[in-house]
């Protein structure tokens, strides 16, 4: 106590004194402790100290001509406060409530706005992990960085993220240096060329790391008998060729290393490069890579990158106006991207014209967001998300890019490429590949464990492993149908291709080997595979223009095969445990290419046997383009009662009347007596044969289709063939209980007299229902 305090004045009389500790706290009265309001201070950890934080919140680091804040995410969204002041002021998990700054409200209007869609959601990662970052670089008179590569949950040894955001104000008004930093562009700007030097570095450093690795395996490797050359710090490329019989198999002394490369392209494409018989000699002379489109001019770089010297382009290196080297090289093309030593996939390149590598700045995401500073001060900020291109109608998401152990945050591969039907095969099965998407660049290694993918051995049949179903999956049936779903899924995939463009993958694997292929399906999972179902497109819904079956000049594939129809197929319910009640005695196809038994058919068959019953099936339309509505109706064996169950159809179906329909529709309607001594069981039911008495309903065949599908309700006798049971376990029962089973629905063939044809699918039949003790029958399904 001092001497000369009086005892009876309080201790509160006081004054207390002004120390250096807390001027320093009076000059950041109104500076925000997440984002220092974008200012340099040299002494912002000793503020925090100050206030009894344990940890510095935000860390400034640099001079005043240059300097990084660097700013925790989670503390973006958890710095908010109640709006009607309740709470006693404390902190809310809220992601759309602030503190009231600017600054902060203007970080997370940008990573909002650039970093929360299909490729990435930095709040999702921000709360999973709290020591993600965002930095703010300010170099006054130049833009304003927010670098956001650090904001997400990725393996960065092997992806990058392009999460630079670039910020300049074009009229700042009456906003001055302190309220915000002068954030201006460099007049001119630096023109297009401009590279990204840090992707660059990225994936050559990875790909020196990942090759020094040996393979799991050592195997015989297919080699093009085509490739590109190229001479890049020429400026030349030359196609080099030996042909070999059997293809892939050139007569060169030492192994080749060479690149693939997976674009979007299409051959009636007039701006594509291609092989052709009149430009061969063109080629082997040499031309030049500046000469070619952004895409490959891009791929010649990476490979060149990368010291690989030979680059394969399908489009260049198969002659496309030969039919005969089509046929050869075609299956060929699978086996070249599984074996080369680096698969780069231009994700990001809606044509070949568009560079994926660096996209110029006149594709860069631009936005405008409205700043108004604490002095009131009201300016519009620019932002561009730089190396980033728009999302389009064509982007699609690689369903590869969700395996946890290779993506365990947010991020998701996305772009175009992903929603062709090629990419299945060429990023598939590619063992070392370099994705480059409009998000980020990231690579995957399958030879070995380097990208967390769980590779102990390399097995170059196993075709399946980039596939994320395959750690769910319980063989490899299922696989195979994931694979076929993305397949039908593709938008771009015509007709003529539904078989084709899969038969490598068949053709490959180990069930090629083990099993039999018919149209698509295998026989050991024949029950299963027969009961696929339609999924139509959005654009697809107009039920009563839409016609879903391909024509027969096209495709010649069964109606029991997915291939049959041109719309999206799933497979549900194959989790549940299941036996089959039918099955299959015979079956056979006729290949269009006898080299290629797995490709497109002429026709196929199959013999089935099982319980097999006839029933009337309806059809309602609602509207000229709303959904449809089609029911079986049919007598349970405990109840005498017709009930109707609901049954997806082929596609929209067709009333087909059969001889002697008309005099059976006039013969309908019958006398009351008559009725009633029926209902009384004085008189029996009268036999009826559908197949030459009633009407019945078929598919909408190209051959006899019309535009307009008829009534709004239309009604036909089918058959349905009961095809597995389905169940689960029954804890009371202390077993398995099959309580319902699934079928296909089934039609008179009018190409193949005396045959079937599958005309939809119907599930989740209760098996009291019907009494599958009954005689068997067989059918033959065209």
């Amino acid at each position: 106590m001092p001497p000369d305090r009086p005892r009876d004045r309080p201790l509160a009389f006081y004054a207390p004194q002004v120390t250096g500790n807390s001027k320093l706290l009076a000059e950041f009265e109104h500076t925000c402790r997440v984002c220092n309001n974008f200012k340099h201070c040299e002494d912002f950890e000793r503020v925090h100290a100050l206030e009894a934080r344990r940890n510095p919140r935000t860390r400034v680091r640099g001079d005043p001509e240059f300097y990084i804040i660097e700013i925790f995410t989670n503390h973006l969204l958890r710095d908010g406060k109640d709006g009607d002041g309740g709470l006693d002021g404390e902190k809310i998990d809220d992601a759309d409530r602030l503190r009231d700054c600017p600054y902060c409200r203007l970080l997370f209007d940008s990573l909002n706005h650039f970093f929360k869609d299909s490729t990435v959601n930095w709040r999702e990662d921000a709360r999973e992990n709290p020591t993600l970052i965002v930095q703010v670089k300010v170099r006054p008179g130049q833009p304003l960085i927010l670098n956001c590569a650090t904001a997400f949950i990725v393996h960065h040894e092997f992806t990058l993220v392009r999460a630079d955001l670039e910020v300049f104000i074009m009229d700042r008004g009456s906003l001055t240096d302190s309220d915000f930093p002068r954030a201006e562009l460099t007049s001119p700007e630096d023109d297009d060329s401009h590279k990204h030097r840090a992707s660059e570095g990225f994936f050559r450093y990875w790909f020196r790391g990942c090759s020094r690795y040996k393979d799991a395996t050592d195997q015989c490797y297919n080699t093009p008998n085509r490739l590109l050359y190229i001479d890049y710090d020429n400026d030349e490329v030359v196609l080099w060729e030996c042909l070999s019989n059997p293809p892939g198999f050139p007569d060169v002394p030492d192994p080749i290393e060479y690149a693939t490369l997976s674009h979007t392209w299409l051959n009636t494409d007039p701006g594509v490069p291609k092989l052709l018989t009149s430009n061969m000699d063109e080629w082997k002379e040499g031309q030049t890579i500046s000469g070619l489109p952004a895409a490959i001019r891009d791929a010649a770089r990476v490979a060149h990158l990368n010291d690989i010297h030979f680059l394969f382009i399908d489009s260049m290196c198969i002659i496309q106006d030969n039919h005969e080297d089509l046929r050869v090289q075609n299956p060929m093309i699978s086996n070249y991207f599984r074996d080369s030593i680096l698969t780069i996939v231009a994700a990001s390149a809606v044509t070949p014209n568009d560079g994926f590598l660096h996209p110029p700045k006149k594709d860069w995401i631009t936005k405008k967001l409205q700043f108004v500073a604490p002095s009131g001060a009201e300016a519009t900020m620019t932002l561009r998300r730089k190396y980033s291109r728009p999302e389009t109608s064509f982007d699609a998401l690689d369903k590869a890019s969700h395996i946890v152990s290779v993506a365990p945050g947010s991020f998701r591969r996305t772009g175009p490429l992903y929603g062709r039907h090629w990419c299945l095969n060429e990023g598939l099965l590619g063992t070392r590949v370099i994705h480059f998407t409009s998000g980020g660049i990231m690579c995957q290694c399958r030879r070995h464990d380097c990208t967390r993918e769980g590779v102990k051995e390399y097995d170059r049949s196993d075709w399946s492993r980039g596939m994320p179903e395959r750690y769910g999956a319980r063989d490899a049936s299922e696989l195979w149908f994931h694979a076929v779903e993305f397949h039908t899924s593709c938008k771009k995939l015509r007709g003529e291709d539904r078989l084709s463009k899969l038969s490598t993958l068949a053709s490959m694997s180990d069930m090629g080997i083990q099993d039999r292929y018919v149209a698509g399906l295998w026989w050991k999972s024949m029950t299963t595979g027969l009961l696929w179902e339609v999924s139509l497109r959005r654009s697809q819904t107009n039920t009563n223009v839409t016609k879903i079956t391909l024509p027969f000049t096209k495709q010649k594939a069964p109606s029991f095969s997915w291939a049959s129809v041109d719309a999206p197929v799933v497979w549900r319910d194959n989790y549940w445990t299941s036996r089959a009640e039918a099955r299959v005695i015979g079956c056979g196809s006729i290949p269009t290419d006898p080299d290629d038994p797995c490709g497109s058919v002429n026709g196929a068959w199959i013999r089935m046997e099982g319980f097999m019953f006839k029933c009337e099936i309806s059809q309602t339309l609602e509207g000229a383009g709303g959904d449809r509505f089609q029911y079986a109706y049919f007598r349970g064996k405990d109840d005498n009662r017709i009930k109707a169950y609901p049954f997806v159809g082929d596609g929209a179906l067709v009333t087909v009347k059969a001889k002697g329909a008309l005099d059976r529709l006039r013969k309908r309607h019958v006398s009351k007596i008559s009725r009633r001594l029926r209902k009384k069981g004085f008189l029996k039911e009268r036999e009826i044969n559908p197949l030459h008495t009633r009407a019945f309903l078929a598919r909408n065949h190209d051959e006899f289709k019309p535009n307009r599908l008829g009534p709004k309700t239309t009604r036909g006798v089918a058959f349905i063939l009961c095809i597995r049971q389905r169940g689960d376990y029954d804890e009371h029962r202390e077993g398995i209980v099959f309580d319902r089973w699934d079928g296909l629905v089934l039609t008179r063939s009018m190409r193949y007299p005396g045959a079937l044809e599958r005309i939809g699918c119907i599930r989740d039949v209760p098996s009291t229902l019907l009494d599958l003790k009954d005689q068997f029958y067989g059918a033959t399904i065209v």
